[in-house]
């Protein structure tokens, strides 16, 4: 089986499933889907029937109900019969009933007004022939489909053929090429996945070619630099006879290379056979060709070939390291002499640090002999346990293998006679290939030198103890008065000249320098008479105080005194604190006067004597004297009130305060005040006393008036709060009445009321009391996480068309509800939520849009029926033209077989057939033909986009497509009134909707339009402009007309239910009703009409482009 057959077998197995599920699934699906919705769409038709007939039933106007009856089946062929029925089964309409074959469905609905049956309306309809035209359409489309699949099939095999087995053939010869080792092998071209493979290849090609040659180059190089090594290399076959040579052989034993080919092993190494040494090979003895004898150095291996054992020796001379190594001997004996006549002794260590070798020293040193301490290291002697910050920086020499000096560490125990410090320096030792082979040095007793300078560091540590345990700075001076000790006190008091704080410095260049200048605070003098003030104080020394102010507010009491040595000991005591306090009490002082003055109660001090220590101001305004003035007087003298309690506060300690009293004031008159009198004690002596007072005739006024008010204000609440009762009363027989339910919530969520309509539709009990989500839950969701808080809060109402309750037992409402905050006082204390059920009016809203849906679809069917039936007349005009023009053609050829013999038959035939016209009308006409097919494609194809039965849940949309899948299929309907122009945004993003019933909404805006140029009679064609646009997250639909416009009048009810001005059987007055149900409530978004009375009319479509939460703008 070829490979063209095994890519064609997939394609016809798919190509038979497809054909089978179109024809048998697919197509079934559709038919069954159009009976259905035909189906449906007459009982909602009867619906409106019986709504529209209902009131003329009431009233008895049975000469409109006939004629409404008339016109509705005038309108619908395909009723064979339209009966109205009373309850008593007689015939209103018609006069006389049509007989229809029992096979025909039949429809009836009861006319009911209230509980009351008015009568039953009844029809009977052809279903099959009503939607016959939709079926040939979809056999029609069922035979272009399966056409367009052949084709497409055939086209695929062809291209994979070519595409694909012409460059592997191509591959597979250029594989066999390379195999044979061919140079210049050329390959297919190709693209996609196998102009990768092509590439592919050619890089392991190339690859190949490159690695052959960097091959020959690299025996090249082995060639040279085994030739050029300064040791001999030399291969040998199994018998040990030599095969091949360098020239380092050639200069180590003094043979000819030709002498050396074909010689036995044994010539050059006589004690030696064929046989491999060790890895790091073994030391033997060669014999040059004078006869001589040499050191060797002796590798050889064994290697396994192809054409069997090969030994290759490696033969370095070693007769100079010989010579080294005996020198090297007689070297060490040397330095062994002199390590046992120093002073200090020698060592050696190996790679792991132990001692390999000391000198005799080290035995008197530490009182073993030498060889007890071999094989330890300096850290198993004592390094170990001497300081962190000795030790880790010596490991850290030693594993960098780096030389070290006067490393000192203390060996044995320590304040015995056997403990030492001993201190060592060594340095690393490499052999010549860099290996570390161990440390060399020389180490050293320094016991005595350790412990007398520790003796001198603990008298300094004494000493600055001594000097840091002083909480003053302590700065000492010598004879020549240069600083030589000061303590951590005085570094702080002078952090600012650390620097300069060093031993060495005088006194006269610390203090002459800037930096110190600049910390003091200097007034009255210049810097350099400070400078000089502070050198003669330093220079006297004789222990007087001086206050010293520095910047950041900082005191200092500094004393300097001479030593006995002439040296000068500065003691500077930090006094800031005590400034503070002083400074501290000041304010406080003037902070309490201040208090005290601006207090509004008079607040007078008296001693144990009962004379006035102080007085703030208003004490002084409210008695009506000056404040000197009340300072030493008697205080019984300048109050005149009842003295008991003030007396027995200052001399026998106790407090009382004084609700009414009476003091005199300056100008005679009594003022009423309250007084409250305490004692004033200091270690529990009484020594004095406090009056604080205030004047309270004001308030006694304000107490009465109050009083008097109070009765007032109660009477007043008395009888607002029966009118407030009686109000509640009203509004709950009102609310109890309403259609609507009615529930009352608090902050928290807890629900204060509910009406008769609200406790029915959320069928429950008592709900008074309970948290609102026991009762109902928006959307699902708890109170807290709602949008009902948010109304509460923030103040504002809230209104939903289309939302869901979840009852406390789980039961869910379809309602429309308003949430409206509740305030009190200007505050919103809670929230009053109405709600009703919209159950039913969803589902006849639904109903409605079905109907208007297929009967916008029955409408249209005949327009696209005829848009497809033009292109196919001419595309078969064309065929058939094609086909006597071939039939023409083939007559001339047959003839021109024998031109040679039949010359003139041929030239009759020619002009007989006309071949020069059908030269060129044949491409025009094949032309036409594919235009007219591309024609049926693209109506069939937006027919298919716009009739597409549309999802339950939303789906990203593309509104300008959906626009003109619309134009498309509504064309036979406006292209004989109205040419249309369209504007779409180019960069219009997805729209998340129902696109179904948003493409119903563009055709019945579409179709209005052209209804209503065709009904202006202004000169045609009109013009219906569509545009599209987006900002601020919403996408804007405008279809403007250049019709008659709308007036003013009918523009408020234009989207009310079966409102229309179109003629009886133009319009149901439903389409701009179903439109502002499917943008406003299905999608949250807004359809305005604009335009004036003669000059065309504009409807804006805005929606949102994210609609999942379904709220649209106000």
């Amino acid at each position: 089986m070829s490979a063209r057959t095994k890519l064609l077998l997939p394609f016809a197995a798919l190509m038979v499933a497809v054909l089978t599920v179109m024809h048998f699934v697919i197509f079934d699906v559709l038919k069954q889907r159009l009976i259905a919705d035909k189906l449906q769409s007459e009982r909602q038709a009867l619906r409106m029937v019986a709504l529209a007939v209902t009131p003329d039933l009431l009233t008895h106007d049975f000469a409109k109900l006939h004629d409404t009856l008339t016109e509705v089946w005038a309108d619908r062929l395909w009723w064979r019969s339209l009966t109205l029925r009373r309850p008593d089964g007689r015939l209103l309409y018609p006069l006389t009933e049509a007989a229809a074959p029992s096979t025909i469905p039949r429809f009836s609905i009861p006319l009911m007004a209230g509980t009351r049956e008015l009568g039953t309306l009844s029809i009977a309809t052809d279903i099959t022939a009503s939607i016959a035209e939709s079926l040939n359409i979809l056999v029609n489309m069922e035979v272009m489909v399966i056409v367009l699949l052949l084709l497409g099939t055939a086209l695929v095999v062809h291209l994979q053929a070519r595409w694909l087995l012409t460059p592997l053939a191509g591959l597979m010869r250029a594989a066999k090429a390379l195999a044979a080792g061919q140079a210049g092998i050329r390959l297919p071209r190709a693209g996609g996945e196998v102009g990768q493979l092509v590439e592919a290849f050619a890089s392991m090609a190339q690859a190949i070619d490159t690695r052959e040659t960097a091959l020959r180059h690299s025996e090249s190089r082995l060639a040279a630099v085994i030739d050029n090594s300064g040791e001999a290399v030399i291969t040998l076959g199994v018998d040990g006879t030599i095969q091949s040579c360098n020239k380092a052989a050639v200069s180590i034993f003094g043979y000819d290379q030709a002498e050396l080919l074909g010689a036995c092993l044994n010539v050059l190494i006589p004690h030696h056979d064929c046989v491999p040494t060790p890895d790091e090979g073994t030391e033997t003895v060669g014999r040059k060709a004078d006869g001589s004898q040499i050191a060797l150095w002796l590798i050889l291996t064994e290697i396994n070939t192809s054409d069997g054992p090969l030994f290759v020796a490696t033969i370095s001379d070693i007769t100079s390291r010989k010579q080294a190594e005996a020198e090297l001997r007689e070297s060490e004996s040397r330095f062994r002499d002199l390590a046992g006549s120093a002073s200090d002794w020698f060592w050696e260590t190996d790679g792991e640090h132990r001692l390999t070798f000391v000198s005799e020293r080290i035995g008197a040193v530490l009182g073993v002999k030498p060889s007890a301490v071999l094989g330890f290291s300096y850290m198993d002697l004592g390094l170990a346990d001497c300081d962190e910050a000795i030790r880790r920086p010596h490991l850290e020499q030693l594993e960098a293998h780096l030389p070290f000096r006067d490393v000192v560490f203390p060996v044995g125990p320590l304040g015995g006679k056997d403990g030492r410090y001993i201190r060592i320096s060594g340095i690393p030792m490499f052999d010549h290939h860099g290996g570390f082979l161990g440390y060399r040095g020389v180490g050293a007793d320094i016991t005595r030198e350790v412990m007398a300078e520790r003796r001198e560091q603990q008298a300094r540590q004494q000493l600055a103890d001594a000097i840091e345990g002083i909480s003053d700075s302590i700065a000492v001076y010598d004879s020549q008065d240069r600083l030589v000790l000061h303590n951590n006190e005085c570094k702080r008091v002078f952090s600012a000249i650390d620097n300069l704080l060093s031993q060495g410095m005088t006194f006269t260049d610390i203090i002459s320098n800037p930096q110190t200048v600049a910390m003091f605070v200097i007034e009255g003098v210049s810097r350099e008479e400070w400078v000089e003030e502070r050198l003669r104080i330093h220079r006297i020394a004789d222990g007087a105080p001086s206050v010293m102010h520095l910047h950041g507010n900082r005191w200092l009491l500094s004393r300097e005194y001479r030593t006995a040595d002439g040296g000068v000991v500065a003691v500077r005591t930090d006094i800031t604190l005590l400034k503070e306090r002083e400074e501290a009490l000041d304010r406080l002082q003037r902070r309490y006067q201040l208090i005290l003055d601006s207090a509004g109660d008079g607040i007078i001090g008296l001693d144990t004597t009962g004379r006035v220590s102080f007085a703030n101001r208003a004490a002084a305004e409210l008695v009506g004297l000056k404040g000197e003035a009340l300072i030493g007087a008697d205080y019984r003298t300048v109050m005149a009130a009842d003295d008991d309690p003030i007396h027995r506060s200052y001399t026998a300690g106790l407090a009382q305060k004084v609700d009414d009293a009476a003091f005199k004031h300056a100008d005679g008159h009594h003022i009423q005040v309250e007084y409250l009198v305490a004692p004033i004690l200091e270690q529990d002596q009484v020594m004095g006393a406090v009056v604080v007072f205030r004047d309270v005739t004001l308030r006694r006024l304000y107490e009465r008036t109050l009083a008097e008010q109070q009765q007032i204000l109660e009477r007043q609440v008395a009888e607002r709060t029966a009118e407030l009762a009686a109000s509640r009363q009203r509004l709950q027989a009102i609310t109890e009445n309403l259609f609507e339910g009615v529930l009352v919530v608090d902050r928290n969520g807890m629900t204060t009321f509910a009406n008769s309509s609200a406790h029915a539709a959320l069928d429950c009990g008592a709900i008074e009391g309970l948290p609102l989500d026991q009762v109902l839950r928006l959307d699902g969701r708890e109170f807290s996480h709602s949008a009902l808080p948010t109304v509460i809060r923030e103040g504002y109402p809230l209104r939903q068309d289309d939302a869901w309750f979840v009852t406390g037992t789980g039961r869910k409402l379809n309602v429309a509800f308003a949430c409206s905050p509740l305030r009190q006082q200007g505050k919103c204390v809670g929230a009053v939520i109405s709600f009703r059920d919209i159950r039913q009016l969803k589902d006849a809203q639904q109903e409605a849009l079905q109907a208007s849906r297929l009967a916008s679809v029955g409408q249209l069917a005949a327009g696209i029926a005829h848009e497809i039936n033009t292109p196919i007349q001419y595309v078969g005009d064309n065929l058939r033209f094609v086909r006597d023009s071939v039939a023409d053609m083939a007559q001339v050829l047959d003839l021109a077989r024998g031109l040679l013999s039949a010359a003139p038959d041929f030239t009759s035939a020619w002009d007989s057939a006309d071949i020069d016209y059908l030269k060129d009308e044949l491409p025009s006409a094949l032309q036409q033909s594919l235009d007219g097919v591309a024609q049926v494609a693209r109506i069939v194809l937006s027919m298919k986009e716009f009739s597409h039965p549309g999802n339950t849940s939303k789906a990203m949309t593309d509104i300008n497509r959906a626009l003109d899948s619309t134009l498309t299929v509504s064309r036979n309907t406006w292209k004989h009134v109205a040419t249309v122009e369209t504007d779409f945004a180019p960069d219009l993003p997805l729209v998340n909707c129902h696109a179904g019933e948003i493409n119903q909404v563009f055709l019945n805006l579409i179709i209005n339009a052209a209804h209503a140029i065709e009904a202006s009679g202004k000169p045609l064609p009109g013009t219906i402009r569509v545009s599209t646009s987006h900002q601020d997250g919403f996408v804007r639909i405008s279809v403007k007309d250049s019709g008659t416009g709308i007036s003013p009048a009918i523009l408020e009810k234009i989207f009310d239910p079966f409102f229309t001005t179109k003629s009886v059987g133009k319009g149901t007055g439903q389409g701009l009703a179903i439109c502002l149900d499917v943008v406003k409530i299905k999608h949250g978004g807004k359809l305005e009409v604009n335009g004036n009375q003669g000059d065309g009319a504009e409807f804006v479509v805005t929606l949102p482009i994210d609609t999942s939460a379904e709220a649209g703008p106000a």
